[in-house]
């Protein structure tokens, strides 16, 4: 042990100048213990580990007290294990799937050779594996299999016993705030950093999904893990791992379809039912799967395109407000009457005094609105065995996607133009490396990056008009949608450390996160008039006037209306899985995190 640590020492050293944060996990592993009909230990018994559909090897032998451990390991399956010894015969488990983030335990009882050649052991399709505190783990089989309307990883997840859905669209685990939670594929981070989606996932403010159903391989949701590796979250946190490519070419292609004609006709009488406006819900998807070189580099990638297209009944084109009488009568500029509710004759009238009095050319409308949302989401992931030490991973994942915000109600109209559109683009690597340094030692590390751009966009920038009559009337700029857009980048790194020794499974490992931000809101950045009815519009008679600017006091002498905040977690731990015998496991180590802002983001 002093010898393995020594020689460990300066990689140890250099690992933990890093900064570190929040680590989740991503493999798998195997562990258990060989013995003889007697109960001697077996050591130096063979342990060979064949992942079957992509032919990857994980090989070790039993230490000096007949305990074996293979780590970093793919999730899934099917595994044939292999356990030999000279002079015993050999034991081989068939159909072992592997559970994601916890180890699958095999304890050996070998026979000799002159009694039988070889014992086989065929395993269900998930068995012993030694959980690390309240959670739920997902295969591939259930995610396949999960009815789901939205497509989405929490139609997955709502199945843990801890799971709540909100109304919001996130997900609350034990009561707690969806902001709590850590979500992360293959160790990336998948939740949204700065906390502004209701969905807590990047994306979450387009309504998009941050990564495809059928991208996925396995789940994982943990609430009190005992791992000491995950940490930074008091709701839970979901680990999902993506697919990867293996030996056999594998490909789907699959589409959801649902229009007007499939929802029905409206509500009332019989007589009276009419069938809705034409709206279109459409999702096309496609994933592949293959071997580059076999048994040694493999690739997969998956691409989805969702689009939504559906109309806002509410128009005064249409007469929908036609039940909604205003203060009272209402004169364009010219004396002109325009009757006393909200028409199309006295829309036409608001944009021409709008473009007249306020100098902005607006190309604005009224007819009935079609609120048409769209996402794209695409991932390749590239799998080398470089040897039988050394399994490599890398993929790349984009999504773009942006939604209408339009939201004309019973006494709320907006103009056509006058809403915003949020969109958002999110670029995510992944490059991960799992190493078998010896048959005490074993290294994970991995590295990551997030690039998320939200954004609000609008079709002109102009003066927003608030108008407090009996319905309520907006046209302009969207107030907080003139200057509205958050940048937000996350790099990760961390190394975990394995020293399998005796009965002991060590790990001393750092996580890091580095976040920058650069937010900028400004409301009222092209000023904004509140009017108490239609007619003071048409009177300029303001009620109120809002205006809204960077003061270059405040900002270093310049007008910048966007500030850029750098962040860490910064953070150590070591853990150690004692298993004194065969029906006892003590787990048990220490955490340091520290939380560090790097930046004063008013400068």
């Amino acid at each position: 042990m002093k010898l393995i640590i020594k020689r460990f020492l300066p990689f140890l050293a250099f690992l933990f100048v890093f900064i570190s944060g929040y680590a989740q996990v991503t493999t798998s592993s195997i562990n258990g213990l060989v013995v003889d009909k007697s109960g001697e230990e077996l050591v130096g018994a063979a342990v060979v580990a064949i992942h079957v559909p992509s032919g990857t090897k994980y090989a070790t032998i039993a230490n000096n007290k007949g305990h074996f451990v293979i780590n970093g390991m793919r999730a899934g399956g099917p595994y044939t294990i292999q356990i030999s010894y000279v002079g015993m015969s050999t034991i081989e488990y068939k159909d072992v799937t592997l559970k994601l983030g916890q180890p699958f335990e095999i304890d050996a009882v070998m026979e000799s050779s002159n009694e039988l050649d070889a014992i086989m052991v065929v395993s269900e399709k998930s068995f012993n594996a030694n959980k690390t505190g309240a959670g739920t783990s997902f295969n591939l089989s259930t995610v396949q299999g999960m009815p789901t309307i939205d497509r989405s990883v929490y139609d997955i997840v709502k199945l843990t016993p801890q799971a709540a859905v909100s109304k919001n669209g996130g997900i609350s685990f034990a009561g707690s705030n969806n902001r709590y939670n850590s979500f992360q594929i293959d160790g990336a981070i998948a939740n949204d950093s700065f906390g502004l989606a209701s969905s807590g996932t990047n994306g979450g403010q387009t309504g998009a999904n941050p990564i495809s159903l059928d991208a996925i391989e396995e789940i994982q949701v943990v609430v009190a893990p005992f791992d000491v590796r995950q940490s930074g979250f008091t709701g839970g946190a979901i680990n999902a791992i993506t697919k990867s490519g293996t030996n056999a070419i594998k490909g789907t292609f699959y589409t959801h379809f649902n229009n007007q004609d499939m929802i029905g006709t409206t509500a009332g009488d019989v007589a009276e039912r009419t069938k809705y406006d034409t709206q279109l819900s459409q999702t096309y998807g496609l994933t592949v799967g293959a071997p580059i070189i076999k048994d040694k580099l493999f690739i997969f990638m998956s691409g989805e395109y969702y689009k939504k297209s559906y109309p806002n009944v509410y128009s005064p084109e249409n007469g929908t407000y036609n039940n909604s009488e205003l203060k009272g009568e209402v004169f364009d500029a010219d004396g002109n009457s325009l009757g006393s509710y909200f028409n199309e004759d006295m829309a036409k009238a608001m944009i021409t005094h709008y473009e007249k009095t306020y100098g902005v050319k607006t190309g604005e409308s009224f007819s009935q609105h079609q609120v048409k949302d769209r996402a794209i989401n695409a991932l390749a992931r590239i799998d080398w065995n470089i040897n039988n030490k050394n399994k490599l991973m890398f993929r790349y994942q984009f999504m773009d996607a942006f939604a209408d915000k339009y939201g004309s109600g019973n006494y709320t109209y907006y103009f056509n133009k006058s809403s915003y559109k949020q969109s958002n683009r999110t670029n995510t690597m992944v490059l991960e490396l799992n190493s078998r340094i010896s048959d005490m030692v074993s290294n994970e590390f991995r590295v990551t990056g997030v690039f998320v751009r939200d954004k609000r966009s609008v079709p002109y920038a102009g003066a927003n008009m608030y108008i407090k009559d009996n319905i309520t009337i907006d046209m302009g700029t969207e107030y907080s949608s003139g200057a509205n857009s958050m940048n937000s980048d996350t790099y990760t790194i961390s190394d975990n450390v394995s020293i399998f020794t005796g009965n002991h499974n060590i790990t001393i490992g750092t996580h890091n996160e580095i976040f920058k931000f650069n937010n900028l809101f400004l409301q009222y950045a092209y000023g904004g008039y509140t009017y108490n009815s239609v007619a003071d519009f048409f009177a300029n008679k303001i009620y109120q006037f809002n205006y809204r600017y960077a003061d270059p006091e405040l900002t270093g002498g310049e007008t910048r209306w966007a500030a850029t905040t750098w962040a860490a977690q910064f953070g150590l731990y070591a853990q150690d899985e004692w298993k004194p015998n065969k029906n006892l496991i003590v787990t048990y180590g220490v955490r340091f995190d520290m939380p560090m802002l790097l930046n004063k983001p008013s400068k």
